[in-house]
């Protein structure tokens, strides 16, 4: 069963859709990661809507079960012309997302329809991780614990630079395992000097954190 799948069957019956504005929502139902469109997911059939600055790579990266629209033109008739053809009464929507002007705005949008809200039904699907989540947690674990293991023999109590080589050998692990694209930055100058008496304990600390930052930043990171 997809995600989309699974969405709609816990759904109440009573609702014919549901639109998704939380980008990372919209990300873990379709596998796209974009800031600026809508997924809408209909009983019948499921689209993906953004401008035309991510059409190449929404086709490129979204699950098949979603239509890529490109969003030009007027939204509102796009959304009416959207919602009558797949026999839409109801439409469910993120209660936790929106403000108040920009519920008043899809309101307007989505005029003779009644809109629902969803009680945070994909926040409650993301809760249970299924095989493809436990995989890449697995994997960002992975990715955590080879870079630690290689700052190991670079961690001394009075040398600080350990900390931007740690940070640049997880970013490289991440770009050659998953192919993210890389962006060079400067290394800033090294913090100052800590104290005699405290370097070991200040040294190891800084270990213990950053293995964690790395860990975070493997996860988020969305391999």
């Amino acid at each position: 069963m997809t995600r989309k799948e699974r969405l709609l069957s816990l759904l109440d019956s009573s609702i014919d859709a549901m639109l998704v504005t939380n980008t990372k929502n919209q990300y873990y139902l379709t596998g796209f990661d974009f800031l600026d469109g809508y997924v809408l997911i209909t009983r019948e059939k499921s689209y993906l809507l953004t401008d035309f600055r991510y059409i190449e790579a929404a086709r490129e990266e979204t699950h098949p079960d979603y239509e890529i629209i490109s969003m030009s033109g007027s939204r509102k008739d796009l959304f009416q012309e959207l919602l009558a053809s797949n026999g839409v009464k109801r439409i469910a929507f993120e209660e936790d997302d929106l403000t108040y002007s920009q519920k008043k705005i899809f309101e307007n949008l989505f005029e003779g329809y009644t809109m629902v809200p969803s009680g945070n039904v994909i926040g409650k699907m993301r809760v249970v991780k299924d095989a493809d989540e436990i995989e890449k947690i697995i994997k960002a674990q992975r990715i955590a614990e080879a870079a630690f293991d290689h700052i190991l023999g670079y961690i001394t109590p009075s040398e600080p630079r350990w900390i931007s080589l740690l940070s640049l050998n997880s970013l490289c692990a991440l770009t050659e395992q998953n192919r993210f694209p890389s962006t060079p930055l400067p290394f800033r100058e090294a913090p100052p000097p800590v104290p005699t008496e405290f370097r070991e304990t200040y040294a190891l600390r800084k270990a213990s954190l950053l293995w964690t930052s790395v860990l975070s930043i493997a996860v988020t990171a969305r391999i």
